[in-house]
């Protein structure tokens, strides 16, 4: 069974923004993208991403969602999501 696991389910930053590491584990081919605004991008790394949040201006909180995706056994498409 093919699978991908992000260490973590949920991550957060300060209004100042910055960079964090998430761990994967996987034993298939997977990609990662960045969704709900550009002020997130997201690069795999790996069997890790790095995701950078600018600085954030406004009064109100923001949120995006990281897409992991890949393909199972019978090459159907999957996915994983690390909220933010």
């Amino acid at each position: 069974e093919t699978f991908v696991r992000p260490a973590k389910s949920e991550m957060s930053f300060t209004k100042d923004g910055g960079s964090k590491n998430i761990s994967v584990s996987s034993n298939t081919s997977w990609t990662v993208a960045a969704t709900g605004g550009d002020w997130l991008t997201a690069t795999k790394s790996g069997n890790s991403v790095k995701v950078t949040a600018a600085r954030n201006t406004a009064t109100s909180t923001r949120s995006a969602t990281l897409q992991l995706s890949w393909k199972d056994e019978n090459g159907t498409p999957q996915s994983s999501t690390v909220k933010r």
